[in-house]
């Protein structure tokens, strides 16, 4: 038996039966994280079921037999732990009751959710299944919305709603524009692997992705996400000059899809309108006069709270004794958050808690800045978050969290360089 065990006593490990449990359960993890990707474009309760199912089967599974210490060697699994324990400080610290806070804490299980994606999908086949059944489930949903906007078929949400299926425009808008940077970048993927067919087919994904949104849906944050996803693929390429010639194809594209697209043309002559009613004093539940006096109200209940904010989930309550009661009747019912990620958070955890949430942010453009194969999706995924949430509260709003902190945890991944490699050591082998 040699020196390195007491006489008699075999080396502890798991059974070759716990062992194929494990795999297995690991294996139909995976598939609920291909699942609900899949189901992200078209609904909300099959993405929720399939990815809390696929984080319930990965820890039963043993961690696909990577220990915590090795998963907390990510950057990103660290800033969504740290993420998920400040909001849960802001919880148990609010100075409203715990039965209201913990469900405001539930709306950023996304945080926790794609941990696993990190652990599970180290095999570059799973990753390219995953961001397939993204892309495919999308294109589908690009197609029947093109095809209402052709007036071949009608919105399953009523006549009057044109080309959206299923969705709301933000939502909408968010995931298609999303979808359009990913297959991009997966083009770009399949050119450099000698793919010719599986590039073109990626490149038909996003230019009708990208047709969709900017053409046909009424969802202006889909514009914002193209436009800095533009930016981010110039700077990658030409630095500066890239960004300046992105500044110049946003210009021009946006131009032209002003010129030829009703929708574009409404939506944003439309927000032009309301900002300027909304500037004049007009009380009236408009998108953009709306979010301006969550922004102006939000700044207020932030200066009365500034070190540690009002708790987790208080947004709607607190923000409403900033406003007047016509205010408060026609413009805040309905709303949850401010239109804007940075002073949710600023009003729930205080200035504390911004500036840790920025500081997270900035570690992971640091880590996406270091990241190889996968540097272009987690920046793709950080930009489009980033544009997305200076006029939305995406972490709150679940389905567009959960799906950009799934990209940025395939990314992750897949990763050779910067961090160690997770479970390249791992228990898997022991």
């Amino acid at each position: 038996m040699g020196g390195d065990s007491p006489a008699g006593v075999l080396p502890r490990g798991p059974s070759p039966a716990l062992a194929r449990v494990g795999a297995a359960l690991a294996a139909a993890a995976r598939v609920c994280y291909v699942a609900g990707l899949a189901f992200t474009p078209w609904l909300i309760a099959p993405v929720n079921a399939m990815f809390a199912l696929g984080f319930l089967l990965w820890l039963a599974g043993g961690r696909q037999g990577v220990s915590l210490r090795e998963l907390g060697s990510e950057p990103l699994v660290r800033v969504f732990v740290a993420g998920f324990a400040l909001l849960t400080v802001a919880a148990l610290a609010s100075p409203d009751p715990l039965a209201e806070g913990l469900p405001a804490l539930l709306r950023y299980r996304e945080l926790l959710l794609s941990i696993p994606v990190v652990a599970l999908f180290r095999d570059e086949a799973w990753r390219e299944r995953a961001l397939m059944a993204f892309g495919l489930s999308g294109l589908g949903l690009v197609l029947v919305s093109t095809a209402q906007w052709l007036g071949l078929a009608t919105s399953p949400r009523g006549p009057t709603e044109g080309a959206l299926v299923l969705r709301h425009g933000i939502t909408h808008s968010t995931v298609i524009a999303a979808l359009a940077l990913v297959a991009w970048l997966q083009a770009s993927r399949s050119v450099a692997a000698g793919s010719p067919a599986r590039a073109a087919l990626w490149r038909f994904v996003s230019l009708a992705a990208a047709a969709n949104v900017l053409l046909m849906v009424p969802g202006r944050t889909g514009y914002l996400i193209l436009a800095a996803g533009l930016m981010y693929f110039g700077f990658r390429r030409f630095r500066l000059r890239g960004v300046i010639a992105g500044l110049l194809a946003i210009a021009v594209l946006g131009a032209g899809a002003y010129r030829v697209s009703d929708t574009m043309r409404a939506r944003v002559d439309q927000a032009v309108t309301e900002t300027l009613r909304f500037a004049e004093g007009e009380v009236a539940p408009t998108s953009a006069g709306s979010r301006l006096l969550f922004w102006e109200s939000t700044v207020e209940l932030v200066r009365a709270h500034p070190w540690f904010g009002t708790g987790l989930g208080s947004w709607h309550a607190k923000v409403a004794a900033e406003m007047s009661a016509a205010q408060r009747e026609q413009m805040l019912l309905g709303h949850e958050h401010p239109h804007n990620e940075l002073l949710h958070v600023a009003a729930q955890t205080g200035l504390v808690g911004a500036a840790l949430y920025l500081a997270g942010l900035l570690a992971l453009l640091r880590r996406a800045a270091r990241l190889r194969p996968d540097a272009g999706l987690l920046g793709a995924a950080l930009v489009a978050y980033a544009a997305g949430a200076l006029v939305n509260s995406f972490l709150w709003d679940s389905v567009e969290g959960q799906l950009l902190a799934a990209l940025a945890a395939l990314a992750v991944a897949g990763a050779r360089g910067g961090a160690a490699r997770i479970g390249s050591h791992s228990g898997m082998s022991r």
